[in-house]
């Protein structure tokens, strides 16, 4: 049987308990009616609904099956065993599917609805037939909507009595205070859903308008930036002279990078000599500088002779750590190292700006641009210093060549006496030719005993002496690993692979991931890639060709220097390559 809440409400009250029991009813509605619209999350509303029919209506059982066709089944309990929820959990589940699948049956259902059904009724298309637990005294079907709808169960009451009309009219009424509980807590979360997705796009929208507001400063600052490229070029393309040029182009990147103070410092290799530009802090004399320090500084960043003039490579930004040994000024934020040639290079190093900013990385790019435009007018000052060296050592031999023809004019006379001596010279010089073409084999025989004799004590006592022997005879024998071998290992992390060839040789082809530790760089590239590495690593050493057995040599300084796992692959890249393995380039 199915009652609705207009059949119990149309009977009277039949005495003055029931008035008042009815009194107390609508007092709890209205505490629970207050409680519930106050909760905002769906599964906070169910449990508390549970607790309240439980305590209204005086049970220790209840059940309320909630299905939501985009959660699916959601079951809340008090008082019933799980083994009996697990069952009935699975023929809820089942029926809510094929429910749902339904449409015409979703289209009739009217929304907030709310029917009693009986515990032992027969299953139907709206009451389904399902294994309630056992002790189920009382069963309500309420629909919110057609994707939402659910089951409350109650067991017994705990005085034994059944449930009243007023108590099943009690629970009509709560119940449409739960679905209007449920959708306010739909509509907040809808609302707040809308605010949440309006907050996103606020805050969407601010980080578009400042991005494009960052976009505009950083176009005028590339303006800048591009103008300051072309006025440096334009002005230190007029400047000839070396120390006026370092002036103003330190002027110039003080201006344009708002910096405090900064100073420029070039190196001349080749004459061994300094030349500095301080601005915002006192000058220093370029001989107290320290000249060692700044070349291996320089060196250090230079790899290879082919990066003092590769365009990647010529200029290039130098760490702060690196600055405190060269720079007598503290407080230097920013600098870049620069290469003319082999020989001349030097360093601009920045302290910080007059505004309260940090150098960014467009400013460090600028910087190491007009590094790059101020290189052409550099070496346009050495070129003008070169051609007045060279006109003034012509104005020299001009005037020395002029007294050389006024010698010449005085020793005309003494010529033919000369012709005379070169013509008895001549005929002396026939005669001894004849001489030495009688010359006999013994005679280069005994040349040769007696240069031996006198050279060899000579070259086994001076310090620069040439060996007579190949230096790799005098070297102890080296254990020797096979390609495979040193494969398998190199590639478990149990190994490190050197090549141990020249760079040239390295560049052409190498072993993939191998360390190049050429002899003629060998203390400084060991400082670079060994130095703390573990003295019980593997090594393996290869790179020999038919005149220089590179390997043994190199595997012999890496124990001199306490690695003695080391060994030598004979096979070099060749077999390593002919085995299939990874090579490069």
């Amino acid at each position: 049987m199915t009652i609705t809440r207009n059949n119990l409400s149309a009977k009277p009250f039949s005495s003055l308990r029931e008035l008042e029991y009815k009194s107390y009813q609508l007092g709890l509605l209205n505490e629970y009616l207050r409680e519930l619209t106050i909760l905002q999350k769906k599964q906070e509303i169910l449990e508390r609904f549970l607790l309240m029919c439980m305590g209204a209506v005086g049970t220790d059982k209840s059940l309320l099956l909630v299905f939501d066709q985009a959660e699916e089944l959601a079951v809340y309990r008090r008082g019933f065993a799980e083994s009996q929820i697990q069952v009935l959990r699975e023929h809820a589940l089942s029926w809510g599917q094929k429910h749902f699948s339904r449409k015409y049956i979703q289209k009739d259902l009217l929304p907030k609805q709310v029917l009693e059904i009986s515990a032992h009724q027969s299953g139907g298309v709206h009451e389904p037939d399902l294994p309630w637990p056992d002790k189920t005294d009382y069963i309500m079907r309420w629909t919110l909507d057609a994707g939402c709808f659910g089951f409350l169960a109650l067991g017994a009451r705990l005085d034994g009595t059944p449930y009243s009309d007023l108590d099943r009219d009690f629970l009509l009424q709560l119940v449409e205070i739960l679905m209007d509980s449920l959708q306010l807590a739909g509509s907040r979360a809808e609302v707040d859903k809308l605010n949440n997705e309006l907050t996103q796009k606020n805050k969407e929208l601010v980080q578009a308008l400042n991005q494009a507001e960052k976009s505009r400063e950083n176009l005028d600052r590339q303006v800048f930036h591009f103008k300051a490229l072309s006025d440096t070029s334009r002005e230190l393309s007029a400047i000839l002279k070396k120390d006026k040029l370092l002036d103003a182009f330190m002027l110039m990147v003080l201006g344009v990078l708002s910096s405090r103070r900064g100073c420029l410092i070039l190196y001349d290799e080749q004459s061994d000599k300094i030349l500095s530009a301080f601005r915002g802090q006192e000058a220093h004399d370029p001989d107290s500088l320290p000249h060692s320090q700044i070349k291996d500084l320089i060196v250090s960043l230079y790899l290879s002779d082919d990066h003092y003039t590769d365009p990647e490579y010529r200029v290039q930004h130098v760490k702060n750590g690196q600055l405190q040994s060269i720079f007598p000024e503290p407080g230097l934020e920013m600098a870049v190292a620069f290469s003319l040639d082999r020989e001349r290079f030097g360093i601009i190093g920045l302290a910080s700006r007059l505004v309260e900013e940090d150098y960014s990385e467009q400013e460090q790019e600028l910087l190491i641009s007009l590094t790059y435009n101020f290189l052409p007018a550099l070496a346009n000052a050495y070129s003008f210093e070169t051609i007045q060296d060279l006109n003034l050592d012509l104005g020299q031999r001009n005037f020395e060549l002029s007294r050389t023809i006024e010698e010449l004019k005085k020793s005309h006379e003494t010529i033919n006496i000369l012709q005379k001596a070169r013509n008895r010279v001549r005929d002396l010089i026939h005669t001894e030719v004849s001489r030495l073409q009688r010359v006999r084999v013994w005679d280069f025989v005994f040349i040769i005993a007696i240069t031996l004799l006198i050279s060899l004590p000579y070259n086994n006592s001076s310090p620069g002496g040439i060996s007579l022997t190949p230096a790799n005879w005098s070297l102890p024998d080296q254990e020797v690993t096979g390609i495979q071998e040193a494969a398998d290992r190199f590639y478990s992390g149990q190994a490190i692979i050197v090549d141990a060839r020249p760079n040239e040789f390295f560049q052409q082809e190498r072993i993939r991931d191998a360390v190049n530790l050429p002899l003629n760089l060998f203390d400084f590239m060991y400082m670079v890639h060994f130095a703390g590495l573990d003295p019980e690593k593997e090594i393996i050493v290869y790179g020999r060709n038919i005149s220089r057995r590179y390997d043994e040599q190199v595997a012999f300084e890496l124990q001199q220097r306490g690695h003695e796992q080391v060994k030598v692959m004979p096979g070099g890249v060749s077999q390593w390559k002919a085995q299939g393995l990874p090579v490069k380039p």
